[in-house]
C-alpha cells in the first residue's frame, strides 16, 4: 500500500524499519532541494523516526549506530561550509546553523537525550564530529 504524506516523503509501508541511512538520505534531498530557495534554509538532522508507540502508521527507521551518527554530523556541517544558503540564520555577521530534531521526542524517535540503551553515545559523538 502506498500512500502520500506530507510529513514523509512517499515510502512504501513496511513492518520492518527502513534503516537510518534511509532517513538521512530523506533529509538531504530536502536540504539540497532548499539549498536554492530566495530564503537562507536551516536543515534539520534527524537521529531517528519511530512513532509507533503511538500506533503512528507512518514509515518508521532504525537508530543510527555511533558511527552514522557522527558521519550523519559530519556531513552536514560539510554542507554547511559548503553552501552558503544553507543553515545561514543571521545576514551580519553570518552565522550557520542546523536543527537536531529533537531532544527527547520519546514517543517518536527522536532522541538526542541519554537513553539506558545509546547512554551518551549521540552527545559525545556530537561532540567528537563538530569538534567543540
Amino acid at each position: 500500500m502506498r500512500r502520500t504524506s506530507s510529513r514523509i516523503p512517499d515510502l512504501k509501508t513496511r513492518k520492518r524499519p527502513y534503516p537510518y541511512a534511509t532517513l538521512e538520505e530523506l533529509s538531504n534531498t530536502v536540504l539540497h532541494h532548499h539549498a536554492v530557495d530566495a530564503i537562507p534554509f536551516v536543515p534539520a538532522l534527524m537521529e531517528g523516526l519511530d512513532a509507533r508507540p503511538w500506533q503512528d502508521p507512518r514509515e518508521f527507521f532504525r537508530f543510527p549506530t555511533s558511527r552514522q551518527w557522527c558521519e550523519a554530523v559530519r556531513r552536514l556541517a560539510a554542507e554547511l561550509g559548503a553552501n552558503p544558503q544553507v543553515g545561514q540564520i543571521s545576514l551580519e555577521p553570518r552565522v550557520q546553523a542546523f536543527i537536531i530534531y529533537a531532544w527527547n521526542e520519546y514517543g517518536v524517535g527522536g532522541i538526542l537525550a541519554p537513553t539506558r540503551g545509546d547512554k551518551y553515545m549521540k552527545l559525545v559523538q556530537l561532540r567528537r564530529a563538530i569538534g567543540r
